[in-house]
């Protein structure tokens, strides 16, 4: 937020504000959950659920290829 986007006094009282009061027509100029590079720890932690779901998709190919085999046999 740049400070611009801040309210100096009150518009009521004239009054310096205590807090720092974001005014109406505000609007967000930096996401902070966007700019910022994936730590070492994230990216571990994808690399994890990546593998994780292709060992899923193998073994429910694998059971679903089982049971229509067991059902040949019947």
């Amino acid at each position: 937020m740049l400070e611009t986007d801040y309210q100096k006094t009150s518009i009521y009282t004239g009054n310096e504000h205590q807090h720092r009061y974001l005014k109406k027509s505000a609007v967000p100029s930096v996401f902070a959950w966007t700019t910022k590079a994936i730590s070492q720890e994230g990216h571990a932690r994808e690399e994890r659920l990546l593998a994780r779901n292709i060992k899923k998709a193998l073994f429910e190919q694998a059971h679903t290829s089982a049971s229509i085999s067991r059902l040949k046999f019947c």
